[in-house]
């Protein structure tokens, strides 16, 4: 489970930590506030997008590097990227390790801990989960989520 995201030279944010609670946690604001931003950095560490210079403060210089920090429950996975260099790291109970960012992939060792898929993530404008679905797309779906579309 996330516990807190640590947010660096991300979009609207220049620094910012976000502390979650266990069971749902909901983020509210005035438009314009940077809440979409806290969305958009969690989907750059899962989903290594998007690529590119949208992802950078607003107000930051060049050089200056852009991180997001996802807390886990038994670790931590981070994305860094300084000009057009970007990494991983992972840090949990077994070790630590960084891994190069390369194109859109998202390492297996990182993808492993997160656990977590396009079905897992939702936000404003996504269709609700399951509802405007058929029948077989509900199983196709749910059979992914535990892991049975492997059969």
């Amino acid at each position: 489970m996330i516990q807190e995201i640590n947010i660096n030279n991300f979009q609207s944010h220049r620094k910012n930590t976000v502390s979650l609670t266990p069971g749902v946690n909901v983020i509210t604001g005035t438009s314009d506030s940077g809440k979409s931003s806290i969305f958009r950095s969690l989907i750059w560490v899962f989903q290594n997008r998007p690529n590119g210079d949208s992802i950078k403060n607003w107000n930051s210089k060049k050089d200056d590097e852009v991180a997001v920090e996802v807390i886990l429950n038994d670790g931590c996975v981070a994305k860094e990227r300084i000009n057009s260099k970007a990494k991983y790291l992972l840090d949990i109970d077994k070790g630590s390790w960084e891994f190069e960012a390369f194109k859109s992939d998202v390492p297996k060792e990182v993808e492993d801990v997160l656990n977590l898929t396009e079905l897992n993530i939702q936000n404003q404008h996504t269709p609700y989960f399951l509802l405007d679905d058929s029948p077989g797309e509900r199983a196709r779906k749910l059979n992914e989520l535990v892991h049975l579309d492997v059969i």
